[in-house]
């Protein structure tokens, strides 16, 4: 079978769950990784013969692709920002939100004369701390997590990126971290959907990725932001920033428990779409 029949064998079994264009961009992301080749380099696949291991292998994940499992952990591989990641069921799978998030840091920051020291909460997967890491070869990154199962995975990331994250096993709520000297960044994406709102998402979703990092109680929304921000103002220097991802529904909220933990000059701004998704303070 030709790459290219293989690559319709996808798209077919794959509307039943996807839209037709959809189910194109899985096709080509699956091929293009299991290729190692870019998407707009898909077209020079199509004639190849697939050999019997790789028919087997690839209809094998095609099952658990067309069952609703996202293809990121069916490859074990995502992309955040310009690198490529290891993921499992362990951590969630990187947002392009999220990179937005970790591009302000990056923006901001890229001209800065000195060594950062940097703190990303609820690092999953450590795309965040991995990422600043490489573009801040001088920072000190730390990167905490409540899973160690998911610390597992941001350290396998560290590795495979050659940077040097120190990792911390921390629940916020209840943190016992201390650091010997202040930090000019914090950065977070905590859990925010309420658990009302996962009746509105996709299956895909809340079926697979881990509830752990992904809800709050609909008693209590903003349960991790006041725990992040108490800590991050007693952790940070005067003048560093917090950063972090927030529900769309509540900015203005959450702005609020921002400001009644000491920070000036908050912003909340929106993303690609147009959505209050982030918080930028100083302390």
């Amino acid at each position: 079978m030709k790459v290219s029949e293989f690559k319709t064998m996808i798209i077919t079994a794959l509307t039943s769950i996807y839209d037709e264009g959809e189910a194109i961009a899985v096709a080509n992301s699956y091929l293009a990784t299991k290729f190692d080749k870019d998407l707009n380099q898909i077209h020079e696949l199509r004639h190849i013969e697939l050999e019997d291991n790789q028919y087997q292998q690839f209809t094998s994940d095609l099952k658990k692709i067309a069952s609703g499992i996202p293809l990121q952990y069916v490859v074990n591989e995502a992309w955040f920002y310009d690198l490529k990641f290891y993921v499992n069921n362990n951590v969630l799978i990187p947002r392009p939100e999220t990179e937005e998030l970790a591009a302000m840091v990056i923006d901001a920051y890229e001209r800065s004369p000195n060594p950062l020291r940097i703190l990303d909460i609820g690092t999953g997967s450590g795309c965040i701390p991995v990422l600043l890491a490489t573009k801040f070869p001088t920072a000190e990154v730390f990167a905490s997590d409540i899973s160690p199962e998911a610390l597992q995975v941001a350290a396998q990331n560290s590795r495979i990126h050659q940077t040097s994250v120190t990792f911390l096993e921390d629940d916020i709520l209840r943190t016992k971290l201390e650091f010997s000297d202040p930090l000019q960044i914090i950065i977070s994406n905590p859990p925010y959907i309420a658990d009302s709102e996962s009746a509105e998402m996709q299956s895909n979703v809340t079926e697979y990725e881990p509830h752990l990092a992904l809800f709050v109680p609909d008693n209590d929304p903003f349960i991790f932001y006041k725990a992040i921000a108490d800590n991050a103002y007693n952790w940070l220097e005067p003048g560093g920033r917090l950063y972090l991802e927030i529900n769309q529904r509540f900015g203005k909220e959450t702005a609020a428990i921002i400001r009644d933990a000491g920070f000036t000059g908050i912003q909340v701004l929106k993303d690609m779409s147009q959505h209050d998704r982030f918080i930028v303070a100083m302390r």
